[in-house]
């Protein structure tokens, strides 16, 4: 594949997001994630921007949840109720807030529900594309349809726990067997605490996939070039197979494989920020595609044993705060 044909891939990437496009690669468009908060502030259309996805939480309940909310948060959330009138969940609005009363909020909650962040619910939906033409694991199959098709409607019974279990450790041997490489990205910013892990993972797309972008750069996953940074601020810019962001000068610098870099002003840099919120420095790391899944085949598991021991239902959200 030759770069003229990647940069039109690109740009048919962009196109399908929004609908319509300019002539140049990067149309104007917005994410419906981002699009009912641009109106209310009245930014026009050109200031869009596409949020790298957010990741998928499993939620068991382990304690009564509580009537009422602590005072320092009764500002900040609201309850739900079910039909009887009795409260089963509350929810925080960030409109007024900051980070420490999210903090608060989620120290909060783990006194009445355990959670489990699983992935962005991209890489679910490619696993449901591989997942199902594979026999014997209807379970998966089942729960990954339901989880694509409406993630916060998606429910797991304590009943099906034994037979989540045996078909998860399944469908994780087999992906393992096939020795197929997907993308991680990890933290090299120096910190007092270490971090553990990987910032991100995805697996190799067929097609050019957009992973964050604004009016003047956009980045995507390239099933041949790898992550790509397509900017055009100063002039259309392209670098592919990109291994190392820093921005810890007055620019930010990406490099790549071969050693070429490029240079990119802070606004302009702003969504290679996004992918790894606090980063100063980030690097592009080959992984075993299925540890791009880890969280669902290490961390379900847990909330599976978790729901049979308290005999509840394990329900899911989209953490829209992370």
């Amino acid at each position: 594949m030759n770069p003229g044909s990647n940069v039109q891939n690109e740009a048919s990437v962009l196109r399908s997001v929004a609908g319509a496009c300019r002539a140049d690669p990067l149309p104007c468009d917005h994410s419906a994630r981002m699009q009912e908060a641009m109106e209310r502030a009245g930014d026009p259309a050109e200031h869009w921007v596409v949020f790298p996805p957010p990741p998928l939480v499993a939620r068991v309940i382990v304690g009564p949840v509580p009537d009422m909310p602590p005072a320092g948060l009764a500002d900040f959330i609201k309850p739900v109720a079910d039909d009887e009138g009795r409260v089963v969940d509350w929810l925080f609005n960030r409109d007024g807030s900051d980070a420490a009363d999210l903090k608060a909020y989620s120290e909060w909650r783990r006194s009445w529900e355990r959670a489990w962040e699983l992935g962005p619910l991209t890489n679910l939906r490619t696993l449901q594309r591989i997942v199902t033409g594979m026999e014997d694991v209807p379970r998966v199959v089942a729960l990954l349809a339901s989880l694509v098709a409406r993630p916060e409607a998606a429910r797991i019974e304590p009943s099906d726990v034994a037979d989540l279990l045996t078909q998860l450790e399944a469908v994780r041997a087999a992906i393992a067997g096939e020795g197929r490489v997907g993308t991680a990205i990890v933290d090299q910013t120096r910190r007092r605490r270490s971090t553990v892990g990987f910032s991100r993972t995805w697996t190799t797309p067929d097609e050019p996939e957009l992973i964050a972008a604004n009016t003047t750069t956009a980045i995507f996953l390239d099933p041949t070039d790898g992550l790509v940074v397509v900017e055009q601020a100063t002039g259309l810019r392209r670098i592919t197979d990109v291994v190392e962001t820093d921005l810890r000068g007055e620019v930010v610098v990406v490099t790549n494989r071969s050693g070429q870099t490029i240079e990119l002003e802070a606004a302009a840099a702003r969504p290679l920020a996004w992918i790894v919120p606090a980063s100063l420095r980030w690097m592009v790391r080959p992984i075993p595609e299925v540890v791009v899944w880890s969280g669902l085949f290490a961390r379900l598991p847990d909330a599976l044993r978790v729901a049979a021991a308290t005999h509840e239902v394990i329900s899911f959200t989209i953490d829209r705060n992370s």
